[in-house]
């Protein structure tokens, strides 16, 4: 039932606002739902990144938009950031990092995004669900704490549509190769396509088991 809303609202979706805001030149890479801890990694990451691929750019979305204040002074200190909101109401904000400070966007921007780090990963916090960006297309890198959505998150890795890293330096090494990589990168997008696919049609096979119990319970 999950993949199969997400990918009716992928159809529904509108990205042309959001794809104005990330428009650019370079790799886009999310950090979506961070907690507390991750954003440093992700930041050590981009630092790393822009050194090979100065066009790089990232966007991170704090679990809690509470804590984009924090966020933005952090990543103030790597490259030109922006919140979100800034950037909605300028239409010309420019930013190397963007820091998403209210919710119900994520989904939009895995859309617009060449590859994502699921948060509440490389901190034992389980992992956030990753079928969000897989059903966008965009290519998912997970740490090692996945236990909260362990299932779809093997599922996603034996797709070819995740990797998961041990840690943050695996986590550079990652997406700069995945960055440089374009065979490989598109052969992720291609396997979250198949993973999405894969596991349509719950809603239809659930209707159909609660309408073959009703009709034996009407006999």
């Amino acid at each position: 039932c999950k993949v199969d809303a997400l990918l009716l609202r992928k159809r529904a979706t509108d990205l042309s606002r959001i794809r104005e805001i990330v428009a650019g030149q370079g790799p886009v890479f999310v950090a979506g739902s961070t907690h507390q801890g991750e954003e440093s990694i992700a930041l050590a990451a981009f630092r790393n990144v822009r050194e090979r691929i100065p066009q790089a750019r990232l966007v991170i979305a704090p679990r809690h938009p509470e804590r984009s204040g924090d966020v933005l002074e952090a990543a103030s200190r790597t490259a030109e950031a922006a919140l979100l909101s800034e950037a909605e109401r300028s239409g010309g904000t420019s930013w190397d990092i963007l820091v998403i400070d209210r919710i119900g966007v994520l989904f939009d921007l895995y859309g617009v995004s060449d590859g994502a780090f699921i948060g509440g990963s490389l901190v034992p916090l389980g992992g956030q669900n990753l079928i969000e960006a897989a059903a966008c297309g965009c290519p998912v890198i997970v740490g090692p704490h996945t236990f909260n959505f362990l299932r779809a998150t093997e599922d996603a890795i034996a797709a070819g549509a995740a990797l998961r890293v041990t840690d943050a330096d695996a986590l550079i090494d990652t997406v700069h190769r995945l960055f440089q990589e374009s065979g490989e990168l598109a052969a992720m997008r291609a396997a979250c396509a198949a993973f999405a696919a894969a596991h349509r049609g719950a809603t239809q096979r659930t209707l159909a088991l609660i309408a073959r119990r009703c009709r034996r319970a009407a006999r």
